[in-house]
């Protein structure tokens, strides 16, 4: 098994912004620039990029087509309900149907760890989550969630096949933003 570290994604909004028409870079392992042993990867960023930036297909190439977003243990700590998310197309659909033009979100990835087995990995990080109603910003949350990745490898990306979020703490109204 072998860790590995990711990139922060902070060049990837520059270059979404600056080239809105061109599909984001790949990331390579290794010195300088070379191919490491587990080949050429994408950073495990879109999904809270695509999010933050309502961008349906960069949001869309985080997960894989059968994949799985259980936010309900989060949820929980508000007490809102929310089913498991299955499948690409819908954990999409919900995701940018919650958020686009009636929330602004910022995301900040910190703390991964990953692991790799084979063409399978687990990611663990802490991501603050800063959420603003559209209408009226004074209306916000701001959410400390451990995340527990399940990647599984996809020709030369990974991608994620399960995805737990869980709270360690928040502040603001939640309920405003999620329901």
């Amino acid at each position: 098994m072998e860790h590995h570290q990711t990139c922060t994604g902070e060049h990837h909004v520059r270059h979404r912004r600056e080239r809105p028409d061109r599909p984001l870079h790949r990331h390579r392992r290794g010195r300088r620039g070379t191919k490491g042993p587990h080949g050429d990867h994408r950073c495990a960023l879109p999904l809270r990029l695509g999010q933050d930036l309502k961008d349906k297909e960069l949001l869309a190439s985080a997960f894989a087509a059968d994949a799985e977003l259980d936010f309900r243990p989060a949820v929980a700590k508000w007490g809102a309900p929310l089913p498991l998310m299955t499948g690409r197309d819908t954990i999409v659909t919900t995701i940018l149907g919650m958020f686009t033009g009636r929330v602004d979100t910022t995301h900040q990835v910190t703390n991964l760890r990953i692991t790799i087995d084979g063409d399978t990995a687990r990611l663990t990080a802490l991501v603050e989550a800063q959420h603003l109603l559209t209408a009226d910003p004074t209306q916000h949350a701001l959410l400390k969630n451990p995340y527990d990745v399940e990647l599984v490898r996809d020709r030369d990306r990974w991608v994620i096949r399960r995805l737990v979020i869980d709270n360690t703490w928040f502040v603001g109204d939640p309920t405003a933003i999620f329901g």
